[in-house]
């Protein structure tokens, strides 16, 4: 894994790493990576864009670029903050 770590680098990628990593450490020879892990780093790719995810999570890029864009087409994104100002809901 990567030492590299940036001032601007996703809690959300840091924390996918770590999972993959722990994964890798695991996992038994030439076993796939699980369906769960690919659609969160998928979700980040939309986020975050493909290559940078790719290389923090050292994933193929072409696998992740195919599931990035199936993510994508069918609308399963990474959750966008909304921000709701007090009394903003409150009727007139």
């Amino acid at each position: 894994m990567g030492d590299w770590i940036h001032r601007d680098f996703p809690a959300a990628l840091s924390r996918a790493q770590r999972k993959i990593e722990q994964w890798r450490e695991r996992r038994r020879p030439r076993t796939r990576i699980p369906e769960e892990l690919w659609r969160e780093a998928a979700q980040l790719a939309c986020a975050h864009g493909i290559n940078r995810t790719a290389r923090s999570l050292r994933l193929d890029y072409y696998s992740l670029k195919k599931r990035a864009a199936a993510a994508a087409r069918s609308g399963e994104r990474a959750p966008e903050f909304m921000g709701i100002l007090p009394g903003g809901m409150l009727p007139k």
